[in-house]
C-alpha cells in the first residue's frame, strides 16, 4: 500500500484512464490571461452569462500547477479571484451553463483559448459568444453538446484565430444562422479553404448567409465556394481569392 501512495505522491498514474487524475475532466475549459486588459482585476476573471438557466461550478488553476480555486452554485456572472495571483489560468465550468457571451465587452481580451467544451449542453442561441475576444488564438471543434444550436451569429467575430478545424461545425448540424460568423477574423488561406471544402461537402443545406472574415481562398476553396453560392444558394463574404 505504501508504494502505491508513494506513486500517487510522485504523480505517477496507476490506471489507464487519464480522467481519473484530471480535476477538469468533463468541464468546459478555457485558458485566460488574468492581467490582460479587462473589467476585472489583474488576478481575476469574470465569466459572462446572459438570462436564466444557470447553475454551475467553477475550478481554476494556474497553468503549470498551483492552487485549485473553486466556486459553486453560480446562477449568473461570477468574478473569479485567483489565489496564486496574476498569470495564465485554466478555468473550468460544469453544470447548467447554456451560454458564455463576451459580446465585445468585459474580460473579452483575457480569453486566450478554448481547450474543451466538456459535457455542457449548450443553448440554442450562441450568438456573440466570442465576439471581440481579440486574443483568442485557439479553439476546439464544437461538441455533441452543440447539437441543438441554431445560431452562431458573430460567434468568432474579431478574434485572433488563424485556423479552425475543417470539421469545426460537425457536431452542430442544426445551425441556420452563420451571419458574421468570422467577421473581422483572418484565418490562413489553407484553413479557410479547407473549411469551405468541408462546408460544401457536408454542410451545404440550408442556404446560409455566411461571413468568412478577411480570409482568402485557394483553388480548391474557390471551387467549393462557387458550389455553395451557385448550387446551394449561399451568400458569402470574405477576403476573396488568394
Amino acid at each position: 500500500m505504501s508504494s502505491v501512495l508513494n506513486l500517487i505522491r510522485l504523480g505517477v498514474p496507476i490506471s489507464g484512464g487519464h480522467d481519473q487524475d484530471d480535476p477538469f475532466a468533463g468541464m468546459f475549459t478555457m485558458i485566460v490571461q488574468s492581467d490582460n486588459p479587462g473589467t476585472s482585476g489583474a488576478s481575476q476573471f469574470t465569466i459572462p452569462t446572459n438570462g436564466s438557466g444557470y447553475d454551475y461550478v467553477t475550478k481554476a488553476q494556474k497553468v503549470g500547477g498551483g492552487t485549485i480555486d473553486e466556486t459553486g452554485g453560480n446562477t449568473g456572472d461570477v468574478t473569479l479571484t485567483f489565489t496564486d495571483g496574476a498569470g495564465q489560468y485554466k478555468v473550468g465550468i460544469s453544470g447548467d451553463f447554456p451560454l458564455i457571451i463576451f459580446s465585445n465587452t468585459g474580460d473579452n481580451q483575457k480569453l486566450i483559448s478554448i481547450e474543451s467544451w466538456g459535457d455542457i449542453v449548450w443553448g440554442n442561441n450562441q450568438s456573440n459568444s466570442f465576439f471581440g475576444c481579440s486574443n483568442l488564438s485557439g479553439i476546439a471543434s464544437l461538441s455533441d453538446g452543440h447539437s441543438s444550436v441554431t445560431s452562431l451569429r458573430n460567434f468568432l467575430r474579431n478574434t485572433s484565430l488563424a485556423s479552425i478545424d475543417s470539421a469545426f461545425l460537425e457536431n452542430a448540424p442544426n445551425v441556420t444562422n452563420l451571419s458574421n460568423f468570422l467577421f473581422g477574423t483572418t484565418l490562413t488561406t489553407e484553413s479557410y479553404s479547407n473549411f469551405l471544402v468541408w462546408l460544401e461537402a457536408n454542410y451545404n443545406t440550408p442556404a446560409q448567409t455566411f461571413h468568412g472574415g478577411n480570409a482568402t481562398y485557394n483553388a480548391a476553396g474557390a471551387t467549393a465556394r462557387s458550389s455553395l453560392v451557385d448550387t446551394y444558394g449561399w451568400t458569402i463574404a470574405d477576403g476573396g481569392s488568394a
